[in-house]
C-alpha cells in the first residue's frame, strides 16, 4: 500500500531558511573577501558573516535531518511488516480470515460500518485479563455483553444493520 503524501511540515521550512541565510551570509562574506581592506570594521562584519553562515547552515542541517527522519518514519509506518506483531490495524480481510465476523466466542465492539466483531477464534486460543480501577467500566463493557450475546441465539453479526 502506498502511503498518503505527507504534507511539508514546519520543519522543512525552519530549513529552507536556515539554508537560504546560510548562503546569503557566505555570499556577503565573499563579497567582503573580495574587497579586502584590513580595517577593522570590515573584518569585524566578515567574522560575524561566517559565524552567521555556520551557525545557519549548522541549523539548516539538523532541521533536514529531522525531517528526513520524519518522512523515514511515515513511510515505514504503511509498510507491510513481515515481524511478529508489526503493530498495524487489521484489514477487513484479515479480520475475516481470524474469524472475527463469525459470531464465535466474546464481543470485542463493532467496525465503523456496524458489523460485530468478536474474538478471533480460528487463530490461537485467546485469553484476556481485564485489569483496571474500581468504576473504570470493566463489567460494563466486557462481561456484561459476553454474558449477554452467549444468551442470544446465533446467526448473524450485523448487529446495527439489522
Amino acid at each position: 500500500m502506498k502511503p498518503p503524501r505527507l504534507k511539508p511540515s514546519r520543519i522543512i521550512w525552519k530549513a529552507n531558511w536556515h539554508l537560504f541565510v546560510c548562503f546569503g551570509m557566505i555570499n556577503v562574506s565573499m563579497f567582503l573577501w573580495s574587497f579586502w581592506t584590513h580595517n577593522v570594521f570590515t573584518v569585524f562584519i566578515f567574522l560575524i558573516s561566517v559565524l552567521i553562515a555556520c551557525r545557519s547552515g549548522w541549523r539548516g542541517a539538523v532541521f533536514l535531518r529531522r525531517d528526513y527522519i520524519r518522512r523515514y518514519n511515515w513511510n515505514e509506518a504503511w509498510k507491510t511488516s513481515t515481524k511478529k506483531h508489526d503493530g498495524r490495524w487489521a484489514t477487513h480481510k484479515e479480520m475475516y480470515e481470524a474469524g472475527m465476523f463469525d459470531g464465535v466466542g466474546r464481543l470485542l465492539g463493532a467496525t465503523e460500518d456496524g458489523y460485530l466483531l468478536f474474538e478471533p477464534h480460528k487463530l490461537k486460543p485467546v485469553f484476556s485479563y481485564f485489569l483496571g480501577p474500581q468504576g473504570s467500566g470493566k463489567t460494563s463493557t466486557q462481561v456484561l455483553p459476553s454474558a449477554i450475546l452467549s444468551a442470544l441465539p446465533t446467526g448473524s453479526s450485523q448487529g446495527a444493520q439489522e
